[in-house]
């Protein structure tokens, strides 16, 4: 099976394992309309507020899917995108992670990390907008195509791509193994343009508690997951 068969493959199982936690919502949305059919006394109120409630979940949930369709499609021609490493770089293969990068976010920002022989990952962000229903595709403003993470054997690069605490953004947190510093930095999405602001710098045993792992990545090719 070529590579675009598996991540074909590993595409739908992302959607069918959604679409089983988005049939849970609907399977109780029904039972709760049932129950409405035969209102008790006073309880019209109660009903109309329901109905919103209803109306809200399943437009977020047409939402998800909308933005699933769109990252299969994207996931799909993983390999067909830039990452930013140069071009005598060999890739080695491809994860992927769905995240809230903003707390208020509805629907996921999908990352795409490259793995290459140099041990170093050079990561993608995708974000569906719901109310236009595209998908930017935004970069780092030097024209850099991605965010790197990984540890790098020249210079003792230790990089990782990772979540802020308050539902800020994603941080990006680099060090040193020779010095031992390092900075951290938040990165956030608007339109096609990743933005770096600095959070802090110093050694890495002062580093602040501000950010955690991204536990749930995937992998694309080779290998089930």
């Amino acid at each position: 099976m070529d590579n675009t068969m598996q991540l074909a493959r590993k595409a739908m199982i992302l959607l069918l394992s959604l679409a089983v936690i988005a049939g849970s919502v609907s399977c109780s949305n029904k039972q709760g309309d049932a129950a409405s059919a035969h209102p008790t006394p006073g309880a019209e109120a109660a009903a109309t507020v329901d109905t919103s409630e209803a109306a809200q979940e399943t437009a977020q949930e047409d939402d998800l899917y909308s933005a699933m369709e769109a990252y299969r499609e994207i996931l799909v021609n993983a390999d067909k995108y830039d990452y930013g490493a140069s071009s005598d770089t060999e890739a080695l293969g491809y994860r992927y992670a769905l995240v809230h990068m903003y707390s208020g976010d509805t629907v996921p920002t999908l990352l795409i990390a490259q793995s290459t022989v140099l041990n170093i990952e050079y990561v993608r962000v995708f974000r569906y907008d719901t109310k236009t229903g595209t998908v930017s595709e935004p970069i780092l403003q030097d024209d850099s195509a991605a965010l790197m993470q990984g540890e790098g054997s020249a210079g003792g690069f230790r990089g990782e791509i990772m979540l802020l605490n308050d539902g800020s953004g994603l941080c990006a947190s680099q060090f040193y193994s020779g010095t031992g510093e390092g900075t951290m930095d938040r990165i956030t999405a608007e339109g096609d343009t990743l933005t770096l602001t600095a959070l802090w710098s110093g050694v890495i045993t002062d580093a602040p508690d501000i950010a955690h792992s991204i536990d749930d990545w995937r992998d694309l090719s080779g290998g089930a997951i």
